[in-house]
């Protein structure tokens, strides 16, 4: 189908976080609100079509994913992305900030420490602090113009802490934002490998937050991290 990304919609005054919020949390309204991810171009016809076609059965009680729902993300995942997954895998969350507090409560106890790599999307500090963690920045580091990791930090990340026994730790896992929100780097292969050989090297785990996956400039493919091996 034909997209339209040319013609203008007003959104103020439609119930828009976006456009209604932003002069109070910016204390002024003479800028453009590109504060949240939330695009200004209407939704697929299809995507509308088949909202309206459910909302028709006017029952709203609760329900659960079906069939098809689990066969189109495992085709789509290896087809796009060449990341064989099993159904049984599979679990709906609300969105990625719920399924980021999840993993971090199952994976961690309170006190332990978890890896981010600044500077990254606000809500993953707060998915380490309301879960009783503590915050380890790696930053990126920003080379012509270009962030890369910094792999010598992280492995630092990793050493023991004065009075703890040699070769423990309290890092237990790493969120990595693939693509990189907000820097917008598509890890290559080689560099998300280096980085998992360390983090697992470690006995920690990956906490992999690919929802920027399909938004690719021409040329750039995404790595999906637990496809790089078993």
């Amino acid at each position: 189908m034909k997209y339209d990304f040319d013609n203008v919609i007003d959104r103020r005054n439609t119930d828009s976080l976006k456009w209604n919020c932003f002069p109070q949390v910016f204390e002024r309204d003479d800028i453009l609100p590109m504060w949240v991810a939330d695009m200004d171009f209407p939704v697929a016809k299809p995507i509308v079509d088949a909202i309206k076609k459910r909302a028709a059965h006017a029952f709203y009680g609760y329900n659960q994913p079906g069939p098809s729902l689990v066969e189109a993300v495992v085709e789509r995942t290896l087809r796009k992305f060449n990341w064989k997954i099993e159904p049984e895998w599979i679990v709906f969350t609300p969105g990625v900030i719920p399924a980021l507090n999840a993993a971090v409560k199952a994976f961690t106890c309170p006190g332990d420490e978890v890896i981010l790599q600044g500077p990254v999307y606000y809500p993953f500090w707060s998915a380490v602090a309301l879960n009783g963690c503590q915050a380890v920045n790696n930053g990126l580091i920003l080379v012509d113009g270009h962030y890369v990791m910094d792999y010598s930090d992280l492995e630092k990340k990793f050493a023991p802490h004065i009075g703890m026994q040699p070769g423990s730790n309290r890092v237990k896992a790493l969120i990595f934002c693939n693509p990189h929100n907000p820097v917008g780097r598509v890890w290559a292969k080689e560099e998300i490998t280096r980085m998992g050989e360390i983090v697992i090297g470690h006995g920690g785990i990956v906490i992999s937050d690919e929802i920027h996956c399909e938004l690719l400039f021409k040329g750039f493919k995404h790595t999906s991290f637990a496809a790089i091996s078993r």
